[in-house]
């Protein structure tokens, strides 16, 4: 998405203290987690989450921010939404998980698919709460707090599937859905590591196809810094962590490996705003 001039902050959106409020929204398949940041990335309300009750349609998503605005109670300046799935300048391409009648994995409804896909967010959400808005992919979000800008970054979030996103230089790549590629005979990326499979596989198994699908995708990106997030981040094995870092300095002693906090998509609202001004969020 282009950041034009009109969605920039005006004099009078600055408090003050010269800060700017941050409506921090992040969009999982299971739950709706939202929280308000200043220009330094720090918290300033509570961190609140919603359970997502399937089927889900743009209206129960607007119903959730409402209520989480009014629990937040705090003035805020401008809104980011981190989005399951693809979205160009603010409009859904795909989303996997909220076209379902029953959540992930389950069947597709025809209403809900026509409702999601295709709907601009962007526009639909500004025009409820009349605020500047960024929409982006959730792992976009996650990501935006904690790449440096130098080099390739390569965030992979682990929860209800696979989120993925890549900065060069601090600068978004266009946005790779890797979670709907293969990864095993005909399951995806998104089958094989995903909050289903954890369930089912158990956390060893589970662990050893993270491990797996990381090393595959070494030759892929080569990052020089490998940040993991989601909230399956944390049912991440010591073992597996040394066994990658591991694999990774055998081939690149300077690349690196970070567990990050699933806070993170959260406190990178305002971040996510910089890095947008000046270039094209795809």
């Amino acid at each position: 998405m282009n950041v034009d001039s009109h969605i920039f902050m005006t004099r009078s959106n600055v408090n003050e203290k010269n800060e700017i409020y941050t409506l921090s929204i992040d969009c999982g398949g299971g739950g709706i987690k939202s929280g308000i940041v200043n220009n330094h990335n720090e918290l300033l309300s509570d961190s609140l989450r919603t359970g997502i009750t399937y089927p889900f349609s743009p209206a129960d998503l607007i119903n959730i921010i409402s209520s989480h605005i009014q629990q937040h109670n705090f003035s805020y300046d401008r809104i980011v939404l981190g989005f399951p799935g693809m979205v160009r300048g603010g409009k859904v391409i795909y989303t996997p998980h909220y076209i379902r009648f029953n959540g992930p994995h389950t069947q597709i409804s025809a209403e809900l698919q026509q409702r999601w896909n295709g709907l601009n967010l962007q526009e639909f959400i500004g025009q409820h709460f009349n605020k500047p808005i960024l929409i982006i992919n959730d792992s976009e979000l996650a990501a935006s707090k904690v790449v440096c800008g130098q080099g390739t970054e390569l965030m992979l979030t682990l929860g209800t599937g696979l989120g993925c996103s890549l900065f060069v230089n601090g600068s978004l790549a266009p946005h790779i859905e890797m979670s709907h590629a293969l990864f095993s005979q005909e399951q995806t990326y998104d089958e094989c590591l995903g909050e289903i499979a954890r369930q089912t596989l158990g956390n060893s198994l589970w662990n050893s196809n993270v491990e797996r699908a990381i090393i595959s995708l070494w030759p892929v990106f080569r990052w020089d810094r490998l940040y993991l997030g989601g909230g399956n981040s944390t049912h991440l094995s010591s073992s597996t962590i040394k066994n990658l870092e591991h694999f990774i300095h055998a081939d690149d002693a300077l690349a690196t490996l970070e567990i990050v906090p699933n806070i993170s998509a959260i406190l990178g609202g305002h971040k996510a705003w910089e890095l947008a001004s000046g270039q094209e969020f795809i």
